[in-house]
């Protein structure tokens, strides 16, 4: 029977999950998984024995999973599949940072006056050789409201000069 394997001495220390290889006359070897032992009791001249229903594992071919992984960043990102896209889009960013919003972050903070008085000089400091300085003064005096100016650090890092 198909997907039946016979094994006539019950003493054999098999489990589900076990594996049945058979050697072939021209040496490939054909490997079984084993579904179920199904141990079987003899009964009057039958012998104990298993008839184990297996799954033939070389005839499977492996399954090929496929992942595909889409990073999208940017203002109107699309992800087309198989397909065009003749769309135009214009996109209009502003450079300009808003101190006063960055400003607004910080009213009624703890140390509200010295950060404040911070923002006012990178402000004023903006095209100078001595922004480089105030701006890492600035970041470790904020370091615990990263979250509250991470939208600000891109304007803020645009002055930046290059030493």
């Amino acid at each position: 029977m198909k997907n039946i394997v016979y094994i006539n001495d019950a003493k054999v220390d098999i489990s589900d999950g076990d594996f049945i290889d058979r050697v072939l006359p021209n040496g490939n070897v054909e490997r079984h998984i084993i579904l179920d032992t199904g141990f079987k009791s003899g009964t009057g001249c039958d012998q104990d024995h298993f008839e184990c229903r297996v799954r033939k594992l070389t005839a499977e071919l492996p399954i090929k999973k496929s992942e595909t992984i889409y990073h999208i960043n940017g203002d109107n990102s699309r992800v087309y599949n198989n397909s065009l896209d003749f769309s135009n889009n214009t996109v209009k960013l502003s450079g300009d940072i808003k101190f006063e919003e960055l400003k607004a972050i910080f009213s009624g903070r703890n140390n509200e006056s010295v950060i404040l008085k911070h923002i006012s000089e990178l402000e004023e400091l903006k095209d100078s050789n001595d922004y480089n300085q105030k701006y890492k003064d600035f970041i470790d005096l904020c370091r615990d409201y990263m979250y509250e100016i991470s939208p600000f650090i891109p304007s803020l890092t645009k002055f930046l000069k290059v030493i």
